[in-house]
Order: structure tokens, then sequence, then C-alpha cells
């Protein structure tokens, strides 16, 4: 999941700008933006694959940051790289496009909880 430099730096902001651009539409108080399905279904592939990467670099950051053995700080890295890790960002954006396509009703949960629940906890065998 190496990036080159450059490129993290402009997945970073592409992930930034549409992450400013979904909370300046939504109606919140909260601090940090919640990507939702509903975002997720109107946005582009381009801006999808950018939503995937940004999330997949700041993964590779902290376990650049926490190495194999986190000490004493409680961290869900290693399991998101265990769920995610072998993942085509072009196959976990179709996964979650089929996802949302097949679970309308679910157009508010996270693209973050989605995730989670469709591709980390399974190999986790976690409860989904």
């Amino acid at each position: 999941m190496k990036l080159p430099t450059k490129l993290a730096c402009a997945v970073a902001a592409l992930v930034c700008l549409w992450a400013a651009m979904a909370f300046a539409a939504q109606d919140t108080t909260c601090d940090m933006p919640l990507i939702t399905g509903e975002h997720w279904s109107n946005a582009t592939a381009q801006e999808k694959l950018a939503f995937l990467a940004g999330m997949a670099t700041v993964i590779e950051l902290e376990q650049e940051v926490q190495g194999d053995t986190p000490g004493e700080c409680k961290t869900l890295i290693h399991s998101w790289i265990k769920g995610i890790g072998d993942q085509r960002l072009v196959d976990m954006r179709a996964k979650l496009d089929q996802w949302y396509a097949a679970n309308p009703d679910k157009r508010a949960d996270s693209v973050v909880e989605v995730l989670w629940h469709q591709f980390v906890a399974p190999k986790l065998g976690a409860k989904q």
C-alpha cells in the first residue's frame, strides 16, 4: 500500500477537499464531517478512490508511527490492515457501491462503518 510522497500529498489534498465539500453541504454542528452512503452514492468514481486512498494513507501513516508493537496505545490499525490490506482500491469502491445499492435504507450509515463491517470484521471473526 505504499504511495509515492507526491501522490500521497495529492490524494490527501483531494480527500480533504471532498470532505470539506461534504461538510459544507451538511447541516450539522459536528466538528468532523461524517461521510455517509448518501455522500458516497453522489460522489464520482475518482472522488471515491480519493477517499479510499486517503484512508489507506492515514492507516499506513499510523502503522509507521506505531510500528509492529504499539505498546500501551489502544489501536485498531492492525485490524484495519488485516481487513483491507490485501484489497485493491477499485475493488473496495465496487464493493461499497454494490453494498449501498443493495441496502438503500442504509445510506445514512457512514462509509467507515460499512468498511469495518464488510471488510474488516469478517476477517477478524468479529460480529457484524
